[in-house]
């Protein structure tokens, strides 16, 4: 395994600790077999190489995001602040409810 497949890797693992092979499967969008292989000691292909770089970058944008959020909202009125956390909230609902509906479509993909 080569130090660049190591660090990603590692990079991964300290972010989603308890991250399961079907959900490292789900995220990279790579076969859950070839996540094992991976895992275990198999040379990454460079679109997985981009796939794992794809899912780690994607989580820092979030975290950067809420940071500027948190920023924001310390320096807002009370009317505003409400209205702000309700349109997050309804924004948070329809995030949640896509992944469910994601892992519904995943799991009815299983079944076939």
């Amino acid at each position: 395994m080569s130090p660049l497949q190591t660090a990603i890797i590692d990079s991964y693992k300290k972010k989603f600790p308890k991250d399961k092979l079907r959900h490292i499967s789900e995220k990279t969008e790579i076969q859950i077999t070839r996540v094992f292989r991976i895992l275990n000691g198999s040379e990454m292909k460079i679109s997985e190489y981009e796939a794992f770089q794809e899912c780690l970058q994607y989580n820092e944008s979030h975290l950067t995001l809420i940071e500027k959020l948190k920023f924001t909202l310390s320096h807002l009125n009370e009317k505003e602040s409400n209205l702000f956390k309700s349109l997050l909230d309804q924004e948070i609902l329809n995030i949640q409810l896509r992944q469910k509906f994601e892992a519904r479509r995943l799991n009815f993909k299983e079944v076939l």
